[in-house]
Order: C-alpha cells, then structure tokens, then sequence
C-alpha cells in the first residue's frame, strides 16, 4: 500500500476533508499523468464533493479536473462549462489557474474571439516585470501564451514579455 493511500485512509477516518482534498489532489495529478480520464472525473468529483462538504473554498479545482478530461476526451461543451465553472468559482488566489485552462480549450476548439474577450480580462493580472508576481499570475500566462500562440496572436504573445 502506497503512503498516500495510508494517509487517505487515515484522513477519511478522522473526518479532516482538508487532507482528503490534498490528497484526492495529488491523485488527480497522478491521473493526469497517466492519461487516466475516467479517474480524473471520478477524482473531480470526489473533490467537489469533499468540498461542498466541508465547505472548502477549492470547490474550483474539481470543476477544473472535470473540464480537463471532456477536452481531453473531445467533449468540447462539456469541457467548457466545467471549465468556465471552474473560473467562476475559483477565489483570487496566489495559484490562479483556471482561467488559462479555459483558454487552452477555447484555442484549441477554434474559439478565438471567447479567447481574446478572456485574454483582455485576465490581462491585468499578468506578471508586469517590475518586482515579483504571484505564482498565480506566472500560471495564468503560461495558459494564455500556448493559447494565444495557437489562435495566431503571435504578436501579442511576443508583447507578453514582461
């Protein structure tokens, strides 16, 4: 048995939903990686659940999860309503990550006009170069630099150098 699987066991036992979400979020990684979808969507919506009950503030990340595998599995409705979900609920954080989830999908499913309305949204809070910027924001370029890059917006990608 695999250390994590001991301390979910225990986690469960005791009730604290705080280390179950770490922990169910560390297997959603692990399916990712693994291209696991069918485990990725049983994990989101275990994370959703474990959040809706313990009234956790990550509720976001198992929409994400759930978003992540129906665009991997080329359900592009369903990925953007979990995924546009997830934006709704995600609470400004240091780990901002929502948003350029979204807009990888909305690039890749030839959505450019939602992604360049989502782009001048999230454009603010992008890392601005004079002292130091959240991980958070550092994320959310990321998302937007492949998806920009994708729907032709090459020179705004160059412009994003900070």
């Amino acid at each position: 048995m695999r250390l994590a699987d001991k301390t979910m066991a225990i986690a469960e036992r005791l009730g604290h939903l705080g280390a179950t979400f770490i922990l169910l979020l560390h297997h959603a990684r692990n399916h990712c990686a693994a291209g696991d979808l069918d485990s990725i969507e049983s994990v989101g919506r275990q994370i959703i659940d474990v959040c809706r009950r313990g009234g956790l503030p990550w509720l976001y990340v198992g929409h994400l999860y759930l978003g992540l595998a129906a665009h991997w599995r080329g359900d592009a409705s369903r990925a953007e309503a979990e995924l546009r979900r997830s934006v709704e609920l995600e609470p400004p954080t240091a780990f901002a990550q929502a948003a350029g989830s979204l807009a990888r999908h909305l690039a890749h499913v030839g959505r450019s006009e939602d992604l360049w309305t989502l782009y001048q949204d999230a454009r603010p809070r992008f890392p601005s170069g004079d002292g130091h910027s959240a991980l958070g924001a550092w994320n959310s370029l990321l998302g937007f630099v492949e998806a920009l890059y994708v729907s032709g917006f090459r020179d705004e990608v160059v412009a994003l150098s900070p």
